[in-house]
């Protein structure tokens, strides 16, 4: 899967060179696979982390979030009809950023 999303960040001024930061990702997860039986979904991904300036036009950014991304799976039974059922996959993220 890849992802088409926004980004919005509301950063925190607490200081001169640490800046604590919250993030929202949302948009939507567009299979690369050629599998028929799969399709795309709505993903989010909320988080925060710290953006660290190292001198005024260089920083690091550090992040931890928790992704949550819809997988509709179609499957074929012979003896039934077709059903759709939606998968959840939820997976921790970590991020590291350089910003200049």
């Amino acid at each position: 899967f890849t992802s088409v999303f926004a980004d919005a960040r509301y950063c925190f001024v607490l200081g001169d060179i640490i800046f604590p930061f919250a993030f929202l990702d949302a948009g939507y997860a567009i299979p690369v696979d050629v599998d028929p039986l799969l399709s795309g979904g709505p993903m989010i991904n909320p988080g925060a982390g710290l953006k660290i300036f190292l001198s005024r036009s260089f920083a690091v950014n550090l992040s931890l979030g928790y992704r949550f991304q819809s997988m509709p799976l179609t499957e074929n039974d012979p003896t039934t009809s077709t059903t759709t059922r939606t998968n959840w996959i939820q997976s921790p993220n970590f991020r590291l950023g350089i910003q200049f």
